[in-house]
């Protein structure tokens, strides 16, 4: 499970993945549309009704797709990193997205930066601009955490949009550096980052002796007493800890004389995280599937992590960590078992309803995926939403752990900026199966009795931080949930930040993220 299958036969993949270094990453912070004249009726001109005549005129619904242009960009229509589509602004004469996303190119490879601004209709979309940005115009490459933004304004020539300008920003950073470099993290591990502290895993066994049923405990800590407290990390679904940047600059102690002296446990919990690429998967579309459809079984898992935690040392704080599904996965904990263990949390936009998942439908589904599966329509293994090998593909499939695979261009941005190992996080789209759906949608059936009941889940501190750039889940569902959980939360709710607010696009995004994240920390006395 921890080898990368050959991407020899497929060069878009091999080049992207295996010289990485000539590539650079062209960044956009889409302003939107500016009026120049602060006349209420300019803007996008009204759309008229069928034949002009029937029905009221409509306000368009703009959307906005940014593509690099040239022979050899490095993305394809299967492997899309070089084109991005911003969200569509329903009846909006005077779109304002202020959203950013991230263009992955060959270096040399794009002449230019097309921007075409569309009205989705239910016909064909109507484009209401149409521009191209040459390379030439743009930013050199700088490094991830530095390089200022270059503002752009562009004014149409004669059409659907009138006395207006398009506002957008770019820069350029070298895919050569990571905001988290696979470096940082080899040395995190070999114990070589951090003076005394050492890295150890622990396997956790479940119900069964299966090895789907088996966890395991990244531990990075120092000898007893070196440290006073420690962090549960509970992982997102597909993900991994890879997060080196983040236990710097808020857990592990620093030369800047900040008390900051935190051992940290990452719970892999069953089927996720390293126990694909420790063998405990043997399909490559059930990484993180839970065969059970309840998150219960991840209680054994808990017990056993705490124990090594409380035996290790008697630590003065423990608080508990975990980012989107992990947030049900601990929350179930701490409905069943209590939060006596706990100090406070940290909930990282925590997974508390289905948000952009596919969809009105496709929610709808996994929300009923229960009934589905007690008429026998489905299963606890059967697989939603599993990507098909692309047409240009057909002779040359990715096989891995019996199965073919298609590699996901989102999680190629993310590796682009932040390293991890091919056994710890898949590159490729992995489908929701039944039996994780129903776990999830078990959890917030239970948090929604428990808020019906007034019944808090936790009565220590917590934080809840999110994003309104969350393009996972829906930032206005995960901060009206959080008050289901207790009343000691904080909420923070922040603008750019991607789903995993830590592994955002910008590294000033991230850095702000954790600078909020450590200020609540000494606020509540845990720094």
């Amino acid at each position: 499970g921890d080898s990368r299958p050959d991407l020899d036969d497929i060069p878009v993949y091999k080049s992207f993945f295996d010289e990485h270094d000539q590539y650079e990453r062209i960044h956009i912070h889409l302003v939107g549309v500016r009026l120049t004249d602060g006349d209420e009726e300019d803007g996008i001109r009204k759309r008229r009704g069928w034949f002009g005549l029937i029905g009221r005129d409509a306000v368009a619904d703009p959307y906005v797709i940014a593509e690099a242009i040239g022979d050899d960009t490095g993305g394809t229509d299967y492997f899309p990193i070089h084109r991005h589509q911003f969200a569509v602004l329903k009846n909006c004469s005077v779109p304002l997205w202020d959203a950013k996303c991230v263009l992955i190119v060959k270096k040399g490879g794009c002449d230019s930066v097309r921007f075409r601004m569309l009205d989705e209709d239910r016909g064909e979309d109507e484009v209401l601009m149409d521009f191209e940005l040459p390379r030439s115009e743009i930013p050199d490459a700088t490094s991830p955490g530095s390089g200022e933004w270059t503002e752009f304004s562009r004014t149409p020539g004669a059409g659907t949009l009138q006395d207006a300008e398009f506002s957008f920003k770019i820069r350029v950073t070298d895919c050569a550096d990571r905001i988290g470099s696979d470096e940082a993290m080899v040395a995190l591990c070999n114990g070589e980052a951090i003076e005394g502290m050492e890295y150890s895993e622990e396997t956790l066994h479940g119900l069964s002796d299966e090895p789907c049923d088996n966890a395991l405990l990244q531990c990075f800590r120092r000898a007893p007493d070196e440290s006073s407290n420690a962090v549960i990390w509970v992982l997102g679904r597909n993900d991994c800890f890879m997060h080196p940047h983040v236990a710097k600059r808020l857990l592990f102690p620093s030369e800047d004389g900040e008390d900051r002296n935190y051992d940290l446990y990452v719970l892999n919990y069953n089927m996720n995280g390293i126990c694909r690429g420790r063998g405990f998967v043997d399909d490559a579309h059930h990484n993180s599937h839970n065969p059970h459809g309840d998150f219960d079984v991840y209680i054994p898992a808990f017990e056993q992590a705490l124990q090594i935690i409380s035996d290790h040392y008697d630590y003065e704080h423990l608080l508990g960590y975990a980012h989107s599904t992990g947030g049900p996965v601990l929350l179930n904990y701490l409905i069943e078992r209590g939060d006596a263990d706990f100090d406070g949390f940290i909930f990282n936009s925590p997974f508390l309803d289905w948000g952009y998942v596919g969809g009105d439908v496709v929610e709808f589904m996994l929300e009923n995926v229960g009934f589905l599966e007690r008429i026998g329509a489905l299963d606890m293994d059967s697989k939603m939403g599993a990507a098909t090998t692309p047409e240009a593909l057909k002779d040359t499939p990715l096989h891995y752990l019996d199965e073919e695979i298609v590699l996901s261009a989102w999680s190629a941005r993310i590796w682009s900026q932040y390293y991890f190992p091919w056994g710890s996080r898949p590159l490729y789209k992995v489908p929701m199966t039944v039996g994780f759906a129903k776990g999830v949608t078990g959890v917030h059936h239970k948090l929604e009795e428990a808020n019906k009941k007034k019944r808090a889940v936790t009565s220590k501190p917590f934080l809840v931080i999110t994003s309104r750039g969350d393009d996972v889940l829906r930032c206005e569902e995960t901060t009206s949930r959080a008050d289901w959980i207790g009343p000691g939360r904080c909420e923070i709710e922040l603008k750019h930040n991607g789903h995993d607010i830590f592994l955002s696009d910008d590294a000033r995004d991230t850095n702000m993220a954790i600078e909020m994240v450590g200020v609540w920390m000494r606020t509540q006395g845990f720094r």
